[in-house]
């Protein structure tokens, strides 16, 4: 009260308030120094928008479907690659321990396959790496056309000759290490594609945080809760599990052939590639 006073009195030996001011003010003890007008405008002032509305996901189901499918495609090349040659194309962790095991017991030929499969992995996520951040326009439909074409060579290749054990590993594990850069965030969820492991930890750590209802660092919405990015985790979880069974049920039936419906899957997500585009704008953002 005693500030609001103060300030009256010096309006009043200044002579009051200039024309255009509010009287009124002066008895509510505000700034009289600033035209009612403006006082005005700055309370109408809209907010700026952010382009994120916090009561709705920012995930629409075109970017679920291509989420859905490239976890899918990672499981039944996976399921190809353990079951037509041997090793894992997609699955380091498990290549990691038989290398390790086969060369400890000293079967160092018996250990190659994995360890090239490793070498191509390493080289695949390397040329991705660039090719997602080299600045080109649609770098990721490119990259998933690649992936679907070294997955064309594997069966073109094997309908003309028998396919070389060594050949298929290099080949599919680089398509693999390419794909598996495309999606590393998913409504802000980090996720992967390949490291299984990784994506069951975090739904289970999602899941205790829920119950002791702790908040979720960055969240993007009231919507954004700990179950929620529980049940991203899953439905990727899901989707590899899901490719796993369609190949081990199709391998004993089709062959190589089977490889047939992820390519077409890739050509589709390349071709018309918007929804993929949006998800990695929510990747960078």
């Amino acid at each position: 009260m005693e500030g609001n006073l103060e300030r009256i009195a010096k309006i009043a030996q200044v002579g009051g308030p200039a024309p255009g001011l509010a009287p009124a003010e002066i008895r509510q003890g505000r700034d009289v120094r600033r035209p009612v007008c403006a006082q005005i405008k700055q309370r109408k002032a809209p907010r700026p928008s952010t382009g994120v509305d916090p009561a709705k996901p920012l995930l629409m189901p075109a970017e679920w479907r291509v989420a859905a499918s490239l976890a899918l495609i990672a499981g039944y090349v996976d399921a190809y690659g353990f079951a037509a040659l041997g090793v894992y194309v997609s699955f380091m962790s498990g290549n990691t321990t038989q290398a390790g095991a086969q060369t400890g017991q000293g079967h160092f030929a018996a250990a190659l396959p994995s360890v090239l499969a490793i070498m191509f992995f390493v080289i695949g996520n390397f040329a991705g790496a660039l090719l997602t951040h080299s600045g080109l326009r649609r770098s990721r439909r490119a990259l998933l056309g690649a992936v679907a074409a070294l997955l064309a060579v594997i069966m073109g290749i094997a309908n003309w000759v028998p396919l070389n054990a060594e050949v298929g590993i290099a080949v599919i594990a680089l398509a693999m290490g390419m794909m598996n850069t495309t999606l590393s965030q998913v409504g802000g969820e980090t996720v992967s594609l390949t490291f299984v492991t990784g994506d069951l930890a975090r739904i289970a750590r999602h899941l205790a945080m829920a119950i002791i209802r702790a908040p979720v660092q960055g969240a993007r919405g009231s919507w954004d809760t700990h179950l929620h990015r529980a049940f991203i985790v899953t439905r990727v979880w899901g989707g590899f599990l899901t490719g796993a069974l369609l190949s081990g049920a199709a391998i004993p039936h089709f062959g190589v052939w089977v490889l047939l419906l992820p390519f077409m899957i890739l050509l589709v997500l390349a071709v018309h590639g918007g929804a993929g585009d949006k998800l990695a704008r929510h990747q960078s953002a």
